[in-house]
């Protein structure tokens, strides 16, 4: 049974929980100096990023008394039913979708230096490049992309990726649980103190009136209409992919070489 993410926006107390659980468990930095300050608002950071796949945005709407009243909304990964990134893709096998739990994941260690065409692509804006600043403050791009997994390490049990532990270390001194120990459901999912963010099978989802929609792995029950939110598109069908040139497979192996130093062969157009 396909499982789904459900966010109640009714009980989200904008607390953040979910936020630092998310980077807990990923082991993601706190706010870098590259991804910026907030600015006019009590958002922290002003955006996903790289090191951040979990933002509790925050809205602020004005009562006929004149009382200003605070929506949240937790935003990551839609995980969608047909993702744009993975359908454009030129690496195989960089960008998966679980048929058993939705998660649509960005396995980046394939990424090389390749395109950044899921961050292109998606007409939500949720993967983002990775970034790196050095002393004299000059931001470099690296084109791996991150965004949130739907923890499916955590729900499948195969706990890997950052949070491996190798043959013979001990788990505990490590600060990392055996995936016994580990609730199936996301990290974030497990922290909400509110109970706003629930990991259920789909059939379970009474609630039909959800943003974006029947066929997400992760789906808001909002309490303001997607417009109010800013929430655009509001589903993949009024979404169109960029109108971009297709990438080969030789382009794809050529940007994974270059971080190497390595440079492809050129073309033999000898007939034989």
């Amino acid at each position: 049974m396909a499982k789904v993410k459900v966010i109640d926006l009714s009980l989200c107390q904008g607390c953040r929980g979910c936020q630092v659980a998310c980077k807990q468990w990923n082991q993601l930095p706190a706010i870098t100096e590259e991804e910026g300050l907030n600015k006019g608002s009590y958002e922290n950071p002003p955006d996903l990023s790289a090191k951040t796949w979990n933002l509790v945005r925050f809205h602020e709407f004005l009562n006929s008394d004149g009382s200003v009243q605070f929506t949240f909304f937790p935003d990551a990964c839609r995980h969608c039913p047909e993702p744009f990134c993975m359908q454009y893709c030129p690496v195989e096998g960089a960008i998966t979708k679980d048929p058993d739990t939705g998660a649509v994941v960005i396995h980046s260690e394939l990424c090389g230096d390749c395109c950044g065409e899921c961050v292109a692509q998606c007409p939500y804006g949720i993967p983002k490049l990775e970034t790196s600043m050095d002393d004299d403050g000059a931001v470099t791009t690296y084109y791996r992309a991150h965004k949130c997994k739907l923890c499916n390490d955590r729900v499948t049990g195969s706990v890997g990726g950052d949070n491996t532990v190798a043959a013979g270390q001990d788990q505990t001194a490590l600060g990392v649980l055996p995936s016994t120990a580990i609730e199936a459901v996301p990290a974030c999912a497990k922290t909400c103190p509110a109970g706003a963010i629930q990991f259920i099978d789909e059939s379970l989802l009474t609630n039909t009136n959800t943003y974006p929609g029947t066929g997400y792995s992760a789906q808001w029950i909002l309490n303001r209409s997607a417009e109010d939110l800013g929430l655009t598109p509001a589903t993949m069908a009024d979404a169109q992919p960029s109108k971009i040139e297709p990438h080969d497979r030789r382009s794809a192996l050529a940007g994974l070489l270059k971080p190497l130093g390595i440079g492809m062969p050129k073309d033999d157009k000898r007939k034989g």
